[in-house]
Formats: C-alpha cells, structure tokens, sequence
C-alpha cells in the first residue's frame, strides 16, 4: 500500500498494516504540554457498534498506560446520536495526563476524538468536549 501526503511524500507499506488517520490541533500557549484535540480514523466503522469499540479502547488504554485509572464513563446525547465518552489519567515520567475519548461511528470509519491536557489545564478543555462533539459529525464514506 502507498501512503501519500499530498506533494509533500510517500512511502509504501505492507498491504497488511491499515492506515489510521489522525489530525491533531495543539495549543501550547496553555504551557508545557500543552492542550490537544486529536481525531483517528480507525478502518472498523462498520464492523462493531460505537459501544463494542469503546469497550475495546477501554482494555487497549488499560494494557498500553501503567497508571491508567478510569475516571468515568458516559453517553453524551449529540443530534439524536449516542456517544460513548471515556475520561481516564495517566502518568507521563512526572507529570498527571488528563484525557477524554468520544467515539463516533462514520461510513466504514469508527472515529476517535481525544482531548488530552495536564491536570492544570483539563477542566478548561474538557468543558469544550460538548461542542466539539457537537460539531463533529462523520459523515459516509472514506476520510480523505
């Protein structure tokens, strides 16, 4: 498989890797690290409901952070839709990473929006979550 960036490069891959793709936004005016919001286009929409995908993050986040802790799990009500949304923290060296995952079934795709901040600079991104949800809706087909 052939992976292009526009003009800018490509590289070809194994035919049995997928592509995930990702766009990230960062604010670092925040301080270090910063604010994001990251949004993953996992190849499975179809495939698992937005419940059975979220279940599955759920032990992913589990086996991958040493320190993961769960601080909640909830349905967010969006344009008639249901989503599941994880708040979890982990430790990075020194530091409290916050983050929250909304998963949102789209087309062929199961999207992922992750907001991850410090634990200073949580609260302010997190209650930006609803609008962010709100505003993103996948639509049918293939991400390009």
């Amino acid at each position: 498989m052939e992976l292009r960036f526009g003009q800018h490069g490509a590289f070809t891959i194994a035919d049995s890797w997928c592509s995930n793709m990702s766009v990230s936004f960062v604010e670092h005016t925040v301080g270090t690290p910063g604010r994001s919001v990251t949004i993953t286009a996992d190849p499975s929409g179809r495939a698992v409901s937005a419940e059975e995908y979220a279940a599955r993050q759920g032990e992913v986040l589990q086996g991958a952070l040493e320190s993961y802790e769960e601080i909640r799990f909830a349905w967010y009500e969006a344009d008639g839709r249901s989503v599941p949304v994880r708040e979890y923290r982990w430790r990075q060296h020194d530091t409290e990473i916050r983050q929250c995952q909304a998963y949102l079934p789209g087309g062929d795709y199961m999207w992922t929006m992750t907001l991850t901040a410090d634990a200073n600079g949580y609260d302010s991104l997190v209650a930006m979550a609803p609008e962010l949800i709100q505003g993103f809706i996948p639509g049918p087909g293939t991400p390009s």
